[in-house]
């Protein structure tokens, strides 16, 4: 039976079954209640539509996020899709054998811990990345001529990265990152430093830049360095 499951936030690991309509809210009628003063008293719905499950939001103050973007229609549910609401994270999930990746959101948290933003950019910030337009344009040009060859993604993102360090040279590490049945996989990663293992990312960072659709830079408080991450993402 499917059912929803808090895997980040206040009461985390707390599961509830899906009815064929499940409102969402802090109010205690609510077949899911999320008492946090964040939440709006009816803030959201997950609804049986034509046998597959969808979620809206309910005109809450603080809007619901589905996968890192923010929804104002009906959206269906797929396994193992993550609803984030205020400081709560639920991942909707099909049978009961599909519990996944509860280690995944510790992973994030500990990663996190050493990852601040320093400041968001925008198009006409001088703090992004300083690549002449000439040379985007030839990185693109070349892109463009790969793809022509194939399209195998194993081959493509390796190439897709060495031409992200040429035009940006102030970057440390490049990471190619797919959604993937509502999870965010890495698919290619490379730093510029051979003793770096700095190989993961935080999934916090990466569905902020997803939602506000703004690039950022943080920086490693572990190794106090600067390092530009992911761009605009739209």
């Amino acid at each position: 039976m499917p059912f929803l499951k808090i895997v980040k936030g206040p009461s985390r690991g707390t599961a509830f079954r899906l009815i064929d309509s499940n409102d969402i809210g802090r109010l205690t009628s609510c077949r899911i209640v999320l008492p946090e003063p964040t939440v709006s008293k009816r803030h959201a719905i997950i609804r049986k539509i034509e046998g597959v499950f969808h979620v809206e939001d309910v005109k809450s103050k603080s809007g619901t996020i589905l996968n890192g973007k923010q929804i104002n229609t009906p959206n269906p549910l797929k396994d193992g899709d993550r609803i984030r609401i205020c400081d709560y994270t639920l991942a909707f999930y099909e049978h009961d054998s599909d519990q996944g990746e509860e280690e995944e959101e510790d992973d994030d948290a500990e990663e996190s811990s050493s990852l601040v933003i320093q400041s968001v950019l925008d198009e006409s910030s001088e703090q992004v990345l300083a690549s002449q337009p000439a040379e985007r344009l030839a990185m693109l040009l070349k892109l463009g001529a790969e793809l022509t060859q194939t399209f195998d993604l194993k081959e493509l993102l390796p190439r897709a990265v060495e031409r992200l360090f040429a035009v940006f040279p102030q970057a440390d590490r490049v990471f190619v990152i797919l959604r993937e049945a509502g999870r965010l996989i890495s698919r290619v990663s490379k730093t510029r430093r051979p003793d770096d293992a700095g190989t993961r990312f935080s999934r916090t960072i990466v569905n902020r830049v997803l939602e506000t659709e703004k690039s950022v830079l943080i920086e490693d408080t572990n190794s106090r360095r600067r390092s530009p991450t992911i761009g605009s993402a739209r």
